[in-house]
């Protein structure tokens, strides 16, 4: 089981830059020539088509750092499954994965917020709704985190105890 997902998170990870790549490419399409896409930018939003390019653009930007913070996720999870599988869950190693993987998701978060910003703002203008809305789980998956990443410190230190021990 654990093989398969760890093969699975490789797979997402490989997904994630792909995508990144993807994205990076539009924007460099929308900001070197946007002509292909100016005609259609006009006929859908008419003299608002800078804004929207540029709005456009400003998504496409947040995708870097969105895809850096999910390659962290993505690599320290399988980091722990290495770990798991050596038979030390409660590593202090893996306290600071958890860590990790709690920062990069209160990033994703803080991005998500960015990006609603930029949608609201657009949906305005432009009389369009770009569909967002605030993410509770992804907050609440946050706090989560970093009170798990507690219990992995207080589980690594009651296990060097208990090796101390024998």
């Amino acid at each position: 089981m654990l093989s398969s997902t760890k093969w699975l998170l490789r797979l997402c990870n490989i997904l994630n830059w792909i995508g990144v790549a993807f994205v990076c490419i539009v924007m460099v399409v929308l900001i070197i020539d946007p002509a292909p896409l100016a005609a259609r930018l006009a006929t859908r939003f008419g003299s608002n088509e800078e804004l929207v390019r540029w709005s456009f653009v400003a998504v496409c930007a947040l995708v870097v750092p969105a895809g850096i913070a999910t390659n962290r996720i993505f690599t320290r999870l399988i980091a722990m499954i290495d770990s798991v599988v050596a038979g030390s869950t409660f590593h202090p190693d893996n306290v600071g994965r958890i860590q990790t993987i709690a920062w990069a998701m209160l990033a994703l978060q803080l991005l998500d917020l960015v990006f609603g910003a930029i949608s609201l703002s657009l949906s305005k203008v432009t009389g369009d709704y770009f569909g967002w809305s605030l993410s509770f789980g992804g907050w609440l998956s946050v706090l989560m985190l970093f009170v798990l990443a507690q219990v992995f410190r207080q589980g690594a230190q009651m296990q060097a105890d208990l090796e101390g021990l024998v």
